[in-house]
């Protein structure tokens, strides 16, 4: 059964944390891993009291996204991962999951929505940006591309999907939406820039 995979960082917010963890606990899958590199007292105790598998690791000197998507699947133990980042609720994971279980993609993932009420919008012609934040991965296919390049300190959704593209591996979106809690990432269009750091 697959895992959940969350990492949190020094700069989250704890009731983002806290409803993130909650969602995740409810999808009820083998088991939640939160890779903390916090360094935060209040956030360690927050994660404390979920039913999860808490690592905690040193702070990063400077944040690169595919060395952390490297250490948090590093934790996995199952095949298939369902991945979360520390401020998105998934309401179920479970055509997420389909999709990489069933139909063979190497990596699957839900667009976002920034309420309650965009969560039943359909997706937008040219609205197939890929993201990690609300995914799925086939871990041996990942590990066939060589892991995360650690060269690309951001984008590391971007590029896992075009080295995965490039050997020929299924990957797309799946017509659900996750509920992102950081609304600095909205895009009000396809033409606005996401000008946010991290997604």
């Amino acid at each position: 059964m697959p895992e959940v995979l969350i990492p949190v960082g020094p700069s989250d917010r704890l009731d983002w944390v806290k409803k993130t963890l909650s969602s995740a606990v409810s999808l009820n899958l083998s088991r939640v891993i939160v890779y903390d590199n916090s360094e935060r007292e209040d956030l360690s105790q927050l994660i404390d009291q979920f039913n999860v598998v808490h690592v905690k690791d040193k702070r990063m000197k400077q944040v690169n996204m595919a060395r952390l998507r490297n250490k948090l699947i590093s934790l996995a133990r199952e095949r298939v991962v369902v991945l979360m980042d520390s401020d998105v609720v998934i309401k179920s994971a479970s055509n997420l999951i389909r999709k990489v279980e069933e139909e063979g993609y190497s990596f699957s993932w839900m667009h976002y929505a920034y309420s309650e009420d965009e969560m039943n919008k359909p997706t937008e012609v040219g609205e197939n940006n890929p993201n990690l934040g609300c995914a799925s991965l086939d871990l041996e296919a990942i590990k066939k591309v060589g892991m995360f390049d650690e060269k690309y300190a951001r984008d590391e959704d971007v590029w896992v999907y075009s080295k995965l593209r490039k050997e020929g591996m299924k990957v797309g979106s799946i017509e659900e939406r996750c509920l992102h809690l950081n609304r600095s990432h909205e895009r009000k269009d396809l033409r606005t820039p996401n000008t946010s750091a991290i997604s």
